[in-house]
């Protein structure tokens, strides 16, 4: 049963009385139940501050002979040893060494005290580990299991040499580096027993062969005359820790003590034979450990970095295999003419970095079945994958980012119905998205979440095009009809109000203040109305053909229309008045017109055997550059918020990004949509571009280059 100890006098604490570290008060321990054994030691379990925070501790009991048997000088011999240990244990401090917390004196004349350090609910590295395997699944392990485990044993292994690096720091041999003497409590390794740290040279019996540790993890000097501890027969030691975290089994299996003494002096046989399967990093680490002259052993520290670099190839290769599963892919499916087709990533065991990516390269460019993959990776999907990666090469994550990267920030957008392409797409002032398309609705996405956001707002017969300014969107209809809706009440405001006669409406646009709203369509003239009533309030004519575009000024004083007789014309507003001649110069029909926020540029687009983009001085009405050319009708255009930017979306399908001040083409790889790109739009941070297709879908990218960045997180 559970008694307290108390404080009775026992005679050895007299020649303990130096030790501070006496905890005994705050202890309940039960001595009847051993809950472990060791080479010269007992475990039990106990409590400290039982009325308190009832922190569960271990106590380390030592199985000497009778006490008090001994004589005078053998047992302050042994009491020095426990001062000493005492000392050096009491004083250390770091998180991968086990605490010791003090003393506990039982009500026993002839028995030592007992050491108090945190209980560890894992029990010793071994144990953690065998039932860790037995958890994950056995043999039967996906690569994510078999990562997640091999992770877990590299991490152990790394935190016991981080101990072992900080004792030797400060000058301290451990003396019994073994599997077992490494304790976990909440998945962290703890290097413990440090009863060879400080009985050294003491004529003591510990019920073991030498002072020098256990015999199975001597380094070869140890059975060398005068031999003693040393920092390098603790790196001989560590090294048979690290292939012992992987077979479970001690040093030198099925050889008998005597035998393995004299493999150990003659070296015939290595701690161990290269276990199939593990790892060839670990254990060339374990190698070097084991080298036969104490000088050429690594220390500690580089080790440890070894073991480092370890957990960032796993690192890498975690990354590849989530992303390989969110796929739906398996390098098992590759052809098998592949290069690297024999290497096996989803064995951790065969883990090397550079083979690692190079494989991973070679599954980004062949989906199952043997398909290239055309599409690029999503950054998000990359970036930990190339920070993984960056940590051994950040050129090689810099090329891996550019080279399979993209700049879409997340799956196409679509309606659900197959049958339905968009037609046009802007960017609300709070970045959401309101689209237009052949079913006749508008819709609101959320670009966080690729959902629609509310029901499609229903009532044209036709959406030919739509414009926004804040929370309102107007649209226009080949039904003849516009109107405003209102995208937080989610209701019509505004309409529909009739116009051009009926006739197709084939353009709208808000004014900068959002106090106009112009449209354009079949009929010869272009109509300005007050956004708020639906009123008309000035009409342009002027066009001696129908009017595909316009466009409103920053200070929203002039109005820009282009026509199907190849000509572009800016009108006063206040006026209605046309401001000097037609802007000339296209071969074709001029279907999309912009203004730059200076009003020093205009920038028109003409269709069927034009293919041209051209930058105007608006003062001059001369071309800046030479027009910029695509590879089939132009369909749309959208200049960025600071007028810095132009893209641009053809009949084919493709969309390009030019500089709008040069006209150079801005290298970016925006995938071409399989259809044509009916509608593009900037977001208001001009940080993302949106196009809509008669492909049925929406796609959303970065108009930055921070899709090639592996050091940030994006945000959408």
């Amino acid at each position: 049963m559970l008694v307290n100890t108390g404080t009775g006098g026992v005679p050895l604490r007299n020649l303990l009385k130096s030790i501070k570290m006496d905890i005994t008060n705050r202890l309940t321990v039960d001595f009847s139940v051993k809950v472990g054994m060791g080479g010269h030691s007992d475990v039990y379990r106990g409590v400290m501050d039982p009325t308190g925070t009832a922190q569960p501790v271990a106590l380390k009991k030592y199985r000497f002979r009778n006490v008090m048997d001994m004589s005078l000088p053998g047992l302050i011999q042994v009491v020095d040893g426990m001062v000493a240990e005492m000392d050096i244990w009491g004083g250390l401090e770091h998180p991968n060494i086990l605490r010791l917390y003090g003393l506990h004196f039982a009500d026993e004349p002839d028995a030592l005290p007992s050491y108090v350090s945190p209980w560890c609910d894992g029990g010793t590295m071994l144990d953690y580990l065998r039932s860790a395997r037995a958890r994950g699944g056995g043999t039967r392990r996906s690569p994510s299991e078999a990562l997640a485990l091999f992770r877990t044993e590299v991490d152990l292994l790394l935190q016991v040499t981080s101990g072992l690096a900080y004792l030797h720091h400060k000058g301290i041999i451990h003396g019994d580096v073994k599997g077992a003497n490494v304790l976990i409590h909440n998945r962290i390794a703890l290097l413990s027993d440090f009863g060879y740290s400080t009985l050294i040279d003491r004529d003591v019996d510990l019920n073991t062969s030498a002072h020098l540790g256990t015999q199975r993890w001597f380094a070869p000097e140890a059975v060398e005359p005068k031999a003693h501890r040393s920092m390098g027969a603790d790196i001989w030691a560590l090294g048979c820790v690290i292939v012992e975290a992987y077979t479970l089994q001690e040093p030198y299996s099925g050889l008998s003590d005597g035998n393995m003494l004299v493999s150990l002096h003659d070296g015939s046989r290595r701690p161990y034979t290269y276990p199939t399967g593990m790892n060839q990093s670990l254990w060339n680490l374990a190698e070097d450990c084991w080298s036969r002259i104490p000088k050429d052993r690594p220390n500690a520290g580089a080790v440890e970095t070894g073991l480092r670099r370890l957990t960032t190839i796993i690192e890498v290769s975690s990354a590849v295999t989530d992303y390989l599963q969110s796929e739906h892919m398996s390098l098992s499916s590759l052809p098998s003419s592949l290069p690297l087709s024999s290497i096996d990533l989803e064995s951790p065991r065969d883990l090397d970095p550079f083979v690692v990516i190079q494989r991973f390269t070679v599954a980004l460019r062949y989906r199952t079945q043997g398909k290239d993959c055309l599409e690029g990776l999503c950054p998000t999907a990359m970036r930990p994958i190339a920070r993984a990666i960056a940590t051994i090469d950040p050129t090689l994550a810099e090329k891996l980012m550019a080279n399979f990267g993209t700049p879409r920030l997340m799956p196409s957008l679509c309606s659900g119905d197959t049958s339905t392409s968009f037609l046009s797409v802007a960017f609300l002032l709070d970045g959401r998205l309101v689209s237009s398309s052949q079913d006749r609705t508008m819709r609101i996405w959320d670009i966080k979440t690729g959902k629609m956001e509310i029901c499609p707002l229903e009532g044209h017969t036709n959406v030919r095009c739509v414009a926004v300014h804040g929370s309102r969107i107007a649209s226009c209809s080949y039904d003849g009809t516009f109107r405003v809706w209102d995208a937080e009440r989610r209701e019509l405001v505004i309409g529909p109000i009739r116009a051009h006669n009926g006739g197709k409406l084939e353009g709208i646009t808000f004014s900068r203040d959002g106090t106009h709203i112009a449209t354009t369509g079949d009929e010869n003239h272009v109509v300005v109305w007050d956004a708020n009533t639906g009123v008309p309030l000035r009409e342009m004519v002027g066009h001696t053909s129908s009017s595909a575009c316009l466009a409103f000024s920053e200070d929203g004083r002039r109005l820009f229309s282009g026509s199907d007789i190849e000509t572009v014309r800016i009108w006063d507003v206040a006026s209605g008045d046309c401001i000097r001649e037609p802007f000339t110069g296209h071969t074709s029909r001029v279907t999309l017109v912009c203004f730059s926020p200076d009003g020093k540029r205009m920038f028109s687009a003409s269709t069927r055997d034009d293919f041209t983009i051209r930058i105007w001085d608006v003062e001059t009405r001369a071309l800046i550059v030479e027009p910029l050319r695509m590879d089939s009708w132009v369909l749309c255009m959208a200049l960025s918020p600071d007028g810095t930017r132009l893209v641009s979306g053809s009949w084919s399908g493709k969309i390009a990004l030019w500089d709008a001040k040069t006209g150079t083409a801005i290298p970016t790889p925006l995938k071409a949509h399989e259809a044509c790109v009916s509608s593009v739009a900037f977001s208001p941070d001009g940080r993302k571009i949106a196009s809509a297709s008669g492909d049925k879908t929406i796609a959303l990218w970065d108009a930055t280059d921070d899709w090639k960045r592996y050091d940030i997180a994006m945000r959408m």
